[in-house]
């Protein structure tokens, strides 16, 4: 969970700190949102890519189905939502409400 509290911190440092340590980059919240989803959703982009590099499930889904790359987009986080494309995120992704 430390892992979850320095991304959704934006602390860069502690995250890449923390990755070389062992953590895992697909770690989830207890709510079931995973540490690139939080990422993704407050902007933080040097935090995706350092997620992404180290391995993180580009499509990994939270418990209402949105995807990384859904919340980005929701947000305008643009150089979020290119990165995640160019991992290959499903861009038909959809979240339990249809939307995409």
């Amino acid at each position: 969970m430390e892992l979850l509290t320095a991304v959704r911190n934006g602390d860069i440092q502690k995250v890449n700190q923390l990755i070389e340590a062992g953590a895992d980059v697909n770690v989830k919240a207890v709510n079931g949102i995973a540490a690139l989803i939080v990422a993704a959703l407050y902007g933080h982009t040097q935090i995706v890519n350092a997620l992404l590099a180290k391995g993180a499930d580009v499509n990994v889904k939270a418990v209402n189905g949105d995807a990384a790359l859904i919340v980005a987009a929701l947000y305008g986080h643009t150089q979020i939502v290119n990165a995640l494309l160019a991992k290959g995120a499903d861009v038909n992704a959809r979240n339990k409400y249809e939307n995409t």
